[in-house]
């Protein structure tokens, strides 16, 4: 199973969320992996920064998940731009969310880890599919 991580689910992953928790736990004994997209650890930084948590806190969290190798980091490249593009224009969604989907697709995610109610529309279209804990 190859998880695409939206931001809320790495908030409740940091904030040590029992349900988070358990789907992260997978990794290491099932066949699971991660990808998280760069915009998702800048939105979850800066929301966590926000709330008042210490940068090397927050550091610290990152360079943990960065030590397994069932995650991997993805930066959106011209490709994922352009298909986060039509997205956001055609089904009228966030550009993070429109990026978070068109990596989810490309990298043949088998689910999106979210609560975000805007992603529903492009599970209505099996764009992607989307798995809240």
């Amino acid at each position: 199973m190859k998880y695409c991580t939206d931001t809320n689910f790495l908030l409740e992953l940091f904030h040590k969320e029992f349900k988070a928790h358990e789907i992260f736990r997978k990794i290491n004994f099932d066949k699971v992996s991660f990808i998280i997209p760069m915009l998702v650890l800048n939105e979850t930084m800066k929301i966590l920064m926000q709330r008042g948590f210490a940068q090397y806190t927050i550091s610290a969290f990152f360079d943990t998940l960065q030590m397994y190798q069932k995650i991997k980091f993805l930066s959106a490249d011209r490709l994922t731009s352009e298909e986060a593009a039509k997205l956001s224009f055609s089904f009228s969604i966030g550009t993070v969310d429109a990026h978070i989907a068109a990596i989810a697709k490309l990298e043949n995610c088998d689910s999106i880890l979210s609560k975000d109610s805007d992603f529903k529309i492009l599970q209505k279209y099996q764009y992607v599919k989307v798995q809240k804990w």
